[in-house]
């Protein structure tokens, strides 16, 4: 007990302490003016209202005024204002209701049409709908039964028409597919063409024409376009024909070479032609015989050619050079398409064999790479040597010196072109060796016309002709 009645005596002194401190500090300050006094009395008379933060408990307090809820809307309501004049001493200035901003025909009506959709909707107010969507015409469709349909009779707008007849249609399904049967002696004629048809019979697999391919052909006879039958011991005899031909030609312009050069490559072009031929020949029937062609030849006529046109260039003959130059390109095409029906062969033989032939799989690629470079090799070639020859011989050159062979030209046009594929160098169409797009048919025409018309044009004598 003593301790606590210490313990009150010495508390009591310390608030005695601080109450005497604040009185002097009270009576330091100076005491305030009558003025500030009576400001101060009178605002402590009018206590202002505290500012309450906005509470949207009731939700009428926006939705009668058209406002958003808070979550959506960034301002507060009109009646939250503080910064509006009290009325009457009050804050709490009420909006006035917002009215829609539509025109006079429509304020009768707001109140009593229906409730706008949401902003959502695809939907339109009644009121919008009936002048902006049009509703679409009915259609009145009439069904027309398959049961209807199977006497009907046509009327046509003038009823004194005599030609009325009755048409009869079919159920659908129900028709019979008939195949028309055409005979040889019918001659159906296609509606407004004002042409007749008749029907061809199919041609038999033993009378299909030749083809330049190195596929395997049939033994029987081949039958050309042309209907000239020739079998494989005719294209025998002509070819060892035509080669002691060629030999003779080629033994007397090497003869005349020293003595008449420009009669020795008459000899020359003569012998290259025949070799064109013969070389032809050779190559249907090996096909006949269901043999490959023999690229062999036709790269001994390159050195021929090659040999010709070294003639040619020491003599200063530009004419013939340039005629050599074009022959040479068709030759190095063919051996190009050659080589290329070499490389098809071969690649379906290797996809015949079985994996586990190694050996032969390895043989028969190798060999494929080879005919594939031969292959572009000839190709450059040629579409060099096409370019090498306009310099030499031009087509305007041609049409001035040699107008003959142009004129050929023009009336080969009208002449339908030889089927064939064996080489005629007096029938055959002309064309100008003027692309790679040229066969050994044409360039054969073309170097038999061309070498008569130089032989003309240089006076020379030559008409030692075997065509």
């Amino acid at each position: 007990m003593v301790q606590f009645s210490e313990y009150l005596s010495r508390k009591k002194n310390e608030t005695s302490k601080v109450d005497s401190l604040k009185n002097k500090r009270i009576s330091d300050t100076k005491s305030p003016n009558v003025g500030q006094v009576n400001d101060i009395e009178k605002q402590s008379m009018v206590s202002p209202t505290k500012y309450q933060s906005p509470s949207w408990d009731h939700l009428d307090s926006f939705i009668n005024y058209y406002e958003l809820p808070p979550i959506l809307s960034p301002n507060l309501p009109s009646k939250y204002n503080v910064e509006n004049k009290a009325v009457n001493g009050d804050l709490n200035n009420i909006p006035k209701k917002v009215e829609p901003s539509l025109p006079d025909a429509f304020q009768k009506n707001v109140h009593q049409s229906a409730k706008i959709p949401k902003m959502l909707s695809p939907t339109l107010p009644d009121r919008y709908e009936r002048k902006l969507v049009q509703p679409q015409p009915q259609r009145n469709l009439k069904i027309h039964h398959l049961e209807d349909q199977l006497n009907t009779t046509v009327v046509p707008k003038n009823k004194d028409n005599i030609y009325q007849q009755e048409v009869k249609q079919d159920r659908p399904g129900e028709y019979s597919a008939k195949k028309r049967s055409v005979s040889e002696d019918e001659s159906p004629k296609p509606i407004g063409l004002g042409i007749s048809t008749k029907a061809s019979k199919k041609i038999k697999k033993d009378q299909r024409p030749a083809t330049a391919s190195t596929a395997i052909a049939s033994k029987a006879t081949v039958k050309t376009y042309t209907q000239t039958a020739t079998t494989l011991e005719e294209l025998l005899k002509k070819v060892d024909k035509y080669l002691e031909v060629a030999k003779y030609r080629k033994h007397r312009g090497d003869d005349l070479k020293p003595k008449n050069p420009r009669l020795a490559l008459a000899y020359f072009i003569d012998c290259i032609i025949i070799y064109l031929v013969t070389f032809n020949h050779d190559d249907q029937a090996r096909r006949l015989s269901r043999k490959l062609y023999n690229d062999n030849r036709w790269l001994s006529l390159i050195d021929f050619l090659n040999f010709v046109l070294n003639f040619a260039k020491s003599n200063d003959i530009e004419d013939i050079v340039g005629l050599v130059y074009q022959v040479r390109s068709i030759v190095y095409e063919h051996l190009s398409s050659i080589y290329e029906d070499f490389i098809k062969i071969k690649q379906s033989r290797r996809n015949k064999l079985n994996t586990n032939d190694f050996d032969d799989i390895i043989k028969i690629d190798d060999a494929i790479i080879t005919d594939i470079d031969r292959k572009c090799k000839y190709a450059q070639l040629s579409k060099k040597g096409i370019m090498e020859a306009e310099k030499y011989l031009s087509i305007f050159k041609i049409q001035e010196k040699y107008p003959s062979i142009i004129q050929a030209m023009n009336a080969a046009t009208n002449i339908p072109d030889n089927e064939s594929k064996l080489i005629d160098p007096v029938n055959d169409n002309l064309h100008l060796p003027i692309s790679t797009g040229v066969g050994l048919k044409e360039i054969t025409r073309y170097a038999f016309l061309f070498v008569k018309a130089w032989c003309k044009e240089q006076d020379i004598g030559y008409e030692d002709w075997i065509f």
